[in-house]
């Protein structure tokens, strides 16, 4: 059993950063799309929430290796440092949504909340996935 512990804390860690770049760039297409044509119609709101969801997804993950992870396979150099890649995405996914969210919040199909809230999962997504790597180097020593 505890030989499978490491390929899944990984496996974990994978899944949380693929699912908040997923999230990130669904978010940076909703915004260019906004400004560009002004509104989004069903399928633009469907991707909205789908993005909104991914990166929901990605911060519970973090999350969960914050609280639960103790393998040495979070501390790999390959690996060392996602967390703040998911910073800085949150980061990257802030400004314009707080932006957007003063400029479009009277655009047909817009939820002004939606990108600030995926921008929010993510910067605690990352400083999940930074305490989680914290954590398994100190179980190591």
């Amino acid at each position: 059993m505890t030989s499978t512990r490491p390929d899944s804390d990984r496996a974990v860690l994978i899944a949380a950063v693929l699912a908040g770049f997923i999230g990130l760039g669904l978010f940076l297409v909703i915004m260019l799309t906004v400004m560009q044509y002004g509104q989004l119609n069903a399928a633009g709101q469907s991707v909205m929430w789908l993005a909104l969801l991914l990166t929901a997804t990605a911060m519970l993950l973090a999350l969960y290796l914050a609280l639960a992870a103790r393998s040495r396979a979070l501390t790999s150099p390959g690996l060392s440092g996602a967390g703040w890649f998911m910073v800085a995405a949150g980061l990257v996914l802030a400004f314009p949504a707080m932006g957007a969210s003063l400029g479009f919040a009277n655009a047909p199909g817009v939820s002004s909340f939606s990108p600030a809230a995926g921008a929010i999962f993510l910067i605690i997504g990352g400083t999940g996935l930074l305490q989680a790597e914290r954590t398994a180097q100190r179980a190591a020593k």
